[in-house]
Protein backbone atom coordinates (compact mmCIF):
# COMPACT_ATOMS: atom_id res chain seq x y z
CA UNK A 1 0.00 0.00 0.00
CA UNK A 2 1.04 3.95 -0.91
CA UNK A 3 2.87 5.85 1.98
CA UNK A 4 1.18 9.10 2.76
CA UNK A 5 1.00 12.20 5.21
CA UNK A 6 -1.81 14.29 5.98
CA UNK A 7 -2.12 17.80 4.54
CA UNK A 8 -1.07 20.84 6.31
CA UNK A 9 -4.81 22.24 6.03
CA UNK A 10 -6.26 18.85 6.72
CA UNK A 11 -7.69 18.32 10.55
CA UNK A 12 -6.52 15.31 11.79
CA UNK A 13 -8.79 13.21 14.39
CA UNK A 14 -7.42 9.53 16.29
CA UNK A 15 -9.65 6.77 16.46
CA UNK A 16 -10.35 5.87 20.07
CA UNK A 17 -12.05 2.95 21.85
CA UNK A 18 -15.73 3.68 23.54
CA UNK A 19 -17.27 1.66 26.21
CA UNK A 20 -18.11 -0.98 23.86
CA UNK A 21 -14.68 -1.55 22.28
CA UNK A 22 -15.71 0.08 19.04
CA UNK A 23 -13.40 2.11 17.76
CA UNK A 24 -14.82 6.23 17.25
CA UNK A 25 -13.53 9.49 15.46
CA UNK A 26 -15.31 12.63 16.43
CA UNK A 27 -15.05 15.42 14.68
CA UNK A 28 -15.54 18.87 16.62
CA UNK A 29 -18.88 20.80 15.78
CA UNK A 30 -17.27 23.61 14.64
CA UNK A 31 -15.87 21.51 11.77
CA UNK A 32 -19.16 20.33 10.77
CA UNK A 33 -20.76 23.47 9.48
CA UNK A 34 -23.13 23.18 6.54
CA UNK A 35 -21.41 22.30 3.07
CA UNK A 36 -19.34 19.42 2.25
CA UNK A 37 -16.91 17.61 3.71
CA UNK A 38 -14.37 15.33 2.98
CA UNK A 39 -12.54 12.74 4.19
CA UNK A 40 -10.39 9.73 4.01
CA UNK A 41 -8.88 6.87 6.79
CA UNK A 42 -5.71 5.69 7.33
CA UNK A 43 -3.92 3.59 10.15
CA UNK A 44 -0.25 3.08 10.83
CA UNK A 45 1.29 -0.60 12.19
CA UNK A 46 2.63 -0.04 15.91
CA UNK A 47 5.94 -1.44 15.31
CA UNK A 48 6.54 0.54 12.00
CA UNK A 49 6.46 4.19 10.76
CA UNK A 50 4.59 3.39 7.35
CA UNK A 51 1.06 4.68 7.02
CA UNK A 52 -1.49 3.32 4.48
CA UNK A 53 -4.68 4.48 3.86
CA UNK A 54 -8.04 1.97 4.45
CA UNK A 55 -10.67 4.18 3.02
CA UNK A 56 -10.37 6.61 0.15
CA UNK A 57 -7.10 8.40 0.33
CA UNK A 58 -5.63 12.31 0.57
CA UNK A 59 -6.03 12.48 -3.30
CA UNK A 60 -9.06 11.24 -3.60
CA UNK A 61 -10.81 12.01 -0.54
CA UNK A 62 -14.77 10.46 0.30
CA UNK A 63 -17.32 13.86 0.05
CA UNK A 64 -20.07 13.70 2.29
CA UNK A 65 -22.72 16.69 2.13
CA UNK A 66 -23.71 18.51 5.50
CA UNK A 67 -27.27 19.85 5.38
CA UNK A 68 -27.49 21.86 8.71
CA UNK A 69 -30.31 22.97 9.98
CA UNK A 70 -32.99 24.27 8.68
CA UNK A 71 -32.62 27.91 9.10
CA UNK A 72 -29.10 27.94 7.60
CA UNK A 73 -29.76 26.01 4.57
CA UNK A 74 -32.71 28.47 3.92
CA UNK A 75 -29.90 31.69 4.09
CA UNK A 76 -28.01 29.64 2.08
CA UNK A 77 -31.16 28.68 -0.48
CA UNK A 78 -32.12 33.08 0.32
CA UNK A 79 -28.41 34.67 -1.10
CA UNK A 80 -28.20 32.21 -3.91
CA UNK A 81 -31.29 33.98 -4.71
CA UNK A 82 -29.99 37.09 -4.33
CA UNK A 83 -27.42 36.46 -6.65
CA UNK A 84 -25.00 36.22 -3.63
CA UNK A 85 -25.84 40.30 -2.96
CA UNK A 86 -26.34 41.64 0.37
CA UNK A 87 -26.35 45.33 -0.59
CA UNK A 88 -28.19 46.67 -3.21
CA UNK A 89 -28.30 50.85 -4.25
CA UNK A 90 -31.64 51.40 -6.30
CA UNK A 91 -31.91 54.97 -7.83
CA UNK A 92 -35.44 55.64 -9.85
CA UNK A 93 -37.23 58.60 -12.04
CA UNK A 94 -40.86 58.28 -12.83
CA UNK A 95 -43.87 60.80 -14.24
CA UNK A 96 -47.16 60.31 -14.03
CA UNK A 97 -49.74 62.31 -16.45
CA UNK A 98 -53.31 62.11 -15.40
CA UNK A 99 -54.35 64.38 -18.62
CA UNK A 100 -55.70 68.07 -18.82
CA UNK A 101 -58.42 68.91 -16.63
CA UNK A 102 -60.92 71.17 -18.41
CA UNK A 103 -61.86 74.77 -17.18
CA UNK A 104 -64.80 76.86 -17.91
CA UNK A 105 -62.26 79.59 -19.07
CA UNK A 106 -60.83 76.98 -21.67
CA UNK A 107 -56.91 76.86 -20.54
CA UNK A 108 -56.86 73.19 -18.98
CA UNK A 109 -54.83 72.24 -16.07
CA UNK A 110 -52.28 70.16 -15.97
CA UNK A 111 -53.03 67.00 -13.44
CA UNK A 112 -49.71 65.02 -12.95
CA UNK A 113 -46.70 64.57 -10.88
CA UNK A 114 -43.00 63.39 -11.05
CA UNK A 115 -40.62 61.30 -8.03
CA UNK A 116 -37.22 60.98 -7.96
CA UNK A 117 -36.08 58.29 -5.16
CA UNK A 118 -32.77 57.18 -4.17
CA UNK A 119 -32.43 53.98 -1.00
CA UNK A 120 -30.15 51.66 0.13
CA UNK A 121 -31.16 48.16 1.31
CA UNK A 122 -29.36 45.63 3.30
CA UNK A 123 -30.24 42.13 3.46
CA UNK A 124 -29.80 40.25 6.53
CA UNK A 125 -31.60 37.05 5.45
CA UNK A 126 -33.14 35.69 9.23
CA UNK A 127 -36.76 36.76 10.29
CA UNK A 128 -35.44 40.13 9.32
CA UNK A 129 -35.29 39.22 6.17
CA UNK A 130 -33.84 43.20 5.27
CA UNK A 131 -33.78 46.85 6.22
CA UNK A 132 -33.89 49.75 3.72
CA UNK A 133 -33.42 53.91 4.01
CA UNK A 134 -33.78 56.22 1.37
CA UNK A 135 -35.04 59.68 0.09
CA UNK A 136 -36.90 61.22 -2.45
CA UNK A 137 -38.26 64.42 -3.93
CA UNK A 138 -41.71 64.81 -5.36
CA UNK A 139 -43.47 67.12 -7.12
CA UNK A 140 -46.84 67.72 -8.89
CA UNK A 141 -49.99 70.31 -9.48
CA UNK A 142 -53.35 69.83 -8.16
CA UNK A 143 -56.71 71.85 -8.33
CA UNK A 144 -60.52 71.89 -6.58
CA UNK A 145 -63.76 71.52 -8.86
CA UNK A 146 -66.14 74.62 -9.97
CA UNK A 147 -68.53 75.07 -7.06
CA UNK A 148 -70.45 76.28 -10.22
CA UNK A 149 -70.25 73.59 -13.00
CA UNK A 150 -68.65 69.90 -11.56
CA UNK A 151 -67.93 69.03 -15.19
CA UNK A 152 -64.76 71.94 -14.88
CA UNK A 153 -61.95 72.63 -12.60
CA UNK A 154 -60.69 75.76 -10.92
CA UNK A 155 -56.60 76.15 -11.28
CA UNK A 156 -55.47 77.32 -7.58
CA UNK A 157 -52.95 79.73 -7.35
CA UNK A 158 -49.11 78.34 -7.51
CA UNK A 159 -48.79 78.53 -3.72
CA UNK A 160 -51.54 76.81 -3.52
CA UNK A 161 -51.72 74.40 -6.78
CA UNK A 162 -47.73 73.33 -6.53
CA UNK A 163 -48.05 69.85 -3.92
CA UNK A 164 -44.59 67.52 -3.51
CA UNK A 165 -42.96 66.45 -0.54
CA UNK A 166 -38.85 66.13 0.08
CA UNK A 167 -38.61 63.38 1.88
CA UNK A 168 -37.08 60.47 3.92
CA UNK A 169 -37.92 56.83 4.59
CA UNK A 170 -37.07 53.50 6.72
CA UNK A 171 -38.51 49.67 5.88
CA UNK A 172 -38.03 46.45 7.51
CA UNK A 173 -39.08 43.80 5.84
CA UNK A 174 -39.77 40.36 7.79
CA UNK A 175 -40.05 37.31 6.86
CA UNK A 176 -42.48 34.96 7.56
CA UNK A 177 -41.72 31.59 6.32
CA UNK A 178 -39.81 30.28 2.90
CA UNK A 179 -42.03 32.63 0.84
CA UNK A 180 -44.06 35.16 2.52
CA UNK A 181 -42.74 38.70 3.51
CA UNK A 182 -43.96 41.65 5.12
CA UNK A 183 -42.98 45.55 4.98
CA UNK A 184 -43.85 48.12 7.41
CA UNK A 185 -42.58 50.96 6.47
CA UNK A 186 -42.43 54.74 7.80
CA UNK A 187 -41.99 58.10 5.95
CA UNK A 188 -41.05 61.55 7.06
CA UNK A 189 -40.49 64.89 4.58
CA UNK A 190 -41.68 68.23 4.54
CA UNK A 191 -43.82 70.45 1.59
CA UNK A 192 -45.15 73.58 0.72
CA UNK A 193 -47.25 73.69 4.07
CA UNK A 194 -44.87 72.11 6.25
CA UNK A 195 -43.62 68.85 7.86
CA UNK A 196 -46.01 65.94 6.50
CA UNK A 197 -45.96 62.26 7.03
CA UNK A 198 -47.11 58.39 6.43
CA UNK A 199 -46.64 55.07 7.30
CA UNK A 200 -46.95 51.72 4.29
CA UNK A 201 -47.24 48.04 4.22
CA UNK A 202 -46.85 45.48 1.85
CA UNK A 203 -47.12 41.44 1.86
CA UNK A 204 -45.51 39.30 -0.75
CA UNK A 205 -45.63 36.04 -1.55
CA UNK A 206 -43.19 34.06 -3.63
CA UNK A 207 -39.83 34.15 -4.78
CA UNK A 208 -38.11 37.24 -5.28
CA UNK A 209 -36.22 37.86 -7.57
CA UNK A 210 -38.72 35.40 -9.03
CA UNK A 211 -42.32 34.80 -9.48
CA UNK A 212 -44.11 36.54 -6.93
CA UNK A 213 -47.33 38.70 -5.90
CA UNK A 214 -47.10 42.36 -3.93
CA UNK A 215 -50.07 43.67 -2.54
CA UNK A 216 -49.24 46.80 -0.35
CA UNK A 217 -50.42 50.33 0.51
CA UNK A 218 -48.78 53.70 1.54
CA UNK A 219 -50.17 56.69 2.98
CA UNK A 220 -48.93 60.64 2.98
CA UNK A 221 -50.99 63.26 4.90
CA UNK A 222 -50.66 66.08 2.54
CA UNK A 223 -50.22 63.85 -1.03
CA UNK A 224 -52.89 61.40 -0.79
CA UNK A 225 -53.03 57.13 -0.43
CA UNK A 226 -51.95 54.76 -3.22
CA UNK A 227 -52.86 50.92 -2.59
CA UNK A 228 -51.40 48.60 -5.29
CA UNK A 229 -51.63 44.63 -6.92
CA UNK A 230 -48.23 43.82 -8.37
CA UNK A 231 -47.32 40.54 -10.38
CA UNK A 232 -43.59 39.69 -11.18
CA UNK A 233 -42.54 37.03 -13.18
CA UNK A 234 -38.88 35.94 -14.35
CA UNK A 235 -39.42 33.22 -16.79
CA UNK A 236 -36.73 34.28 -19.19
CA UNK A 237 -33.04 34.47 -17.30
CA UNK A 238 -32.18 37.92 -16.87
CA UNK A 239 -35.12 40.07 -17.58
CA UNK A 240 -37.31 40.78 -14.69
CA UNK A 241 -40.69 41.60 -15.91
CA UNK A 242 -44.06 42.90 -14.12
CA UNK A 243 -47.45 44.32 -14.05
CA UNK A 244 -48.96 46.37 -11.61
CA UNK A 245 -52.77 47.65 -11.36
CA UNK A 246 -52.51 50.72 -8.58
CA UNK A 247 -55.48 52.91 -7.46
CA UNK A 248 -54.04 56.27 -5.88
CA UNK A 249 -55.00 59.82 -4.78
CA UNK A 250 -51.67 61.69 -5.59
CA UNK A 251 -50.43 63.99 -5.59
CA UNK A 252 -53.12 65.77 -3.52
CA UNK A 253 -56.37 64.68 -4.50
CA UNK A 254 -59.98 63.52 -3.36
CA UNK A 255 -60.88 61.86 -6.28
CA UNK A 256 -59.25 58.42 -6.85
CA UNK A 257 -56.74 57.85 -10.11
CA UNK A 258 -56.05 54.60 -11.67
CA UNK A 259 -52.99 53.00 -12.77
CA UNK A 260 -51.83 50.26 -14.85
CA UNK A 261 -47.98 49.98 -15.80
CA UNK A 262 -45.41 47.14 -17.52
CA UNK A 263 -42.00 47.28 -16.16
CA UNK A 264 -38.89 45.12 -17.86
CA UNK A 265 -35.47 44.89 -16.44
CA UNK A 266 -32.20 43.74 -17.97
CA UNK A 267 -29.73 42.59 -15.32
CA UNK A 268 -25.63 42.86 -16.55
CA UNK A 269 -24.53 40.04 -14.78
CA UNK A 270 -24.27 39.69 -10.93
CA UNK A 271 -24.28 43.88 -10.22
CA UNK A 272 -26.23 45.70 -12.03
CA UNK A 273 -29.62 46.20 -13.33
CA UNK A 274 -31.81 48.96 -15.66
CA UNK A 275 -35.65 48.81 -15.90
CA UNK A 276 -38.28 50.92 -17.75
CA UNK A 277 -41.28 51.46 -16.79
CA UNK A 278 -44.59 52.61 -19.30
CA UNK A 279 -48.19 52.58 -18.49
CA UNK A 280 -51.42 54.65 -18.57
CA UNK A 281 -52.85 56.65 -15.81
CA UNK A 282 -56.63 58.38 -15.55
CA UNK A 283 -58.67 59.93 -13.03
CA UNK A 284 -62.22 60.17 -13.44
CA UNK A 285 -62.10 57.17 -15.83
CA UNK A 286 -62.42 59.42 -18.88
CA UNK A 287 -59.00 61.47 -18.81
CA UNK A 288 -55.83 60.09 -18.26
CA UNK A 289 -51.87 59.78 -19.90
CA UNK A 290 -48.96 58.27 -19.97
CA UNK A 291 -47.04 57.34 -17.64
CA UNK A 292 -43.12 56.17 -17.80
CA UNK A 293 -40.06 55.75 -15.50
CA UNK A 294 -36.21 54.41 -15.33
CA UNK A 295 -34.19 52.79 -12.61
CA UNK A 296 -31.04 51.29 -12.01
CA UNK A 297 -29.83 48.90 -9.23
CA UNK A 298 -26.20 48.16 -8.53
CA UNK A 299 -25.85 45.15 -5.98
CA UNK A 300 -22.64 43.80 -3.85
Amino acid sequence: MPSWRVPPNALAVRFARDLDGNFLAVVPPSDTAAGTLEYFIGSRASDGPVEVADFASPGAPHAVALLGDNETRWRRELLAQESGNKSRFWLSGEFVDFGDRPTSTGNPVHDFFGIVQLDYTYRILGWIYSIRAGGGYMRGDTWRRDPSDQRYVVPLPSDEGQTGLVYGFAEVRFRAGRFVRLDGKVILGAGPNGFDGGVGGQILIGREPGTHFDLGAEYITEIGMRGWLKLAWLTVPGLPMSLTLEATTWPRQDEIAGRVYFSIGHRFGRHFTVEARGGYATRDWHLGGPSAGLATTLEF
